[in-house]
């Protein structure tokens, strides 16, 4: 079951790229979560941001900084575990940033500067390119 939503998400983030279309969640729905993904390995939780929109402006920014909020309370909730009994809750949610080939040096310094504020409280934010994320997918299966 695992590795046929990691199909169906690895499909429709290059459907969505090869069409040109935006990603359905984007930062205007804080409240919804990109990618859900469990490795079926041990049933680590990851929640992916999907990030295919320039953050260089402040209230963008503030925008990334709420939605990424947004999936920290939906783990630490325990909502994401009750959702998806297959996740492992005795692990911590990984939050991970796909950042789209779109992006500007600007908004991956940006995102930068977010990672560091929520490393500073203490969560961990990945980043990973959008040519890296079959590589990421495969080695969290």
């Amino acid at each position: 079951m695992n590795h046929i939503r990691n199909v169906i998400a690895a499909m429709a983030i290059f459907l969505s790229q090869a069409i040109g279309l935006a990603w359905a969640g984007g930062l205007e729905s804080p409240g919804d979560i990109d990618i859900v993904r469990i490795r079926s390995t041990d049933g680590q939780l990851f929640l992916y941001l999907v990030l295919d929109e320039s953050v260089s402006s402040e209230g963008s920014l503030s925008d990334l900084r709420r939605k990424l909020q947004a999936y920290r309370y939906y783990a630490s909730s325990g909502q994401a575990f009750r959702n998806d009994p297959t996740a492992n809750a005795k692990l911590p949610a990984r939050f991970v940033v796909l950042l789209k080939n779109s992006l500007s040096e600007q908004d991956l310094q940006n995102v930068g500067k977010v990672q560091e504020e929520f490393a500073r409280r203490g969560q961990r934010i990945e980043a990973v390119p959008d040519a890296k994320f079959e590589e990421h997918l495969k080695s969290n299966e």
